[in-house]
């Protein structure tokens, strides 16, 4: 693993990679860094997103505590490369582009989805999808992952030890929240933890924000 050269070839083609991007080829852009991440064995996952002109290069410890120590070590390393953004975490987002993120990585719409916010000291949000939805195990587990991450910003999500269940199939129970109602509470319990203290030095904890569908790995 080569931290020192990947930065000096990302800072070398970021201007190139910049112009693709804005020309609607994200997807060669992406490609591009998954390439040079593999090049110098860089194991981390990582999105890409966007707010205004400014490229942000996110990458994402999927919930590892480990492995979020090592990219904060990582990143601290980077350069200042002009027009980008390199951030250690997922972002809290709005929920309209929590929509357009599930939407483009799994094909479900979670406004179509109902929830409940329970557990003990309410860290589990539950997830009801459509019977339509058809996501296997796995993407369930992830959908739920990924709703979290970007609704919530994956560092604090970690640091209070919020998690997911994912159901397909909507219960006929009065109790159950729509999408923007769960957001409201789940930000409100968050809030209150962050209030007793519950956001420290962690290694979770770390943030950054954008606008648009990245494209995850």
């Amino acid at each position: 693993m080569n931290d020192r050269h990947f930065w000096l070839e990302l800072t070398d083609e970021a201007q190139r990679l910049s112009g693709l991007y804005f020309s609607g080829r994200e997807r060669e852009v992406f490609d591009s860094i998954n390439e040079l991440m593999e090049k110098h064995r860089l194991p981390f996952c990582f999105d890409i997103w966007t707010e205004k002109d400014v490229i942000s290069l996110i990458f994402s410890p999927e919930g590892d505590l480990e492995t979020a120590s090592a990219i904060d070590t990582f990143t601290k390393a980077a350069p200042t490369v002009p027009g980008w953004s390199i951030q250690s975490r997922r972002s809290a987002k709005g929920p309209m582009d929590v929509r357009a993120i599930l939407r483009n990585l799994y094909f479900v719409d979670p406004a179509d989805s109902r929830f409940m916010f329970s557990g003990e000291e309410k860290r589990v949000l539950k997830i009801f999808l459509p019977e339509r939805s058809n996501l296997t195990r796995e993407e369930c587990v992830a959908f739920g992952d990924f709703l979290l991450w970007h609704a919530f910003g994956e560092g604090l999500v970690m640091t209070v030890g919020l998690s997911s269940e994912v159901h397909l199939g909507i219960p006929e129970v009065q109790e159950l929240l729509t999408f923007e109602a769960a957001i409201d509470e789940v930000r409100a319990f968050l809030n209150q933890a962050q209030s007793r203290g519950e956001e420290s030095d962690n290694p979770a904890s770390s943030s950054g924000s954008g606008h648009g569908v990245p494209v995850a790995s």
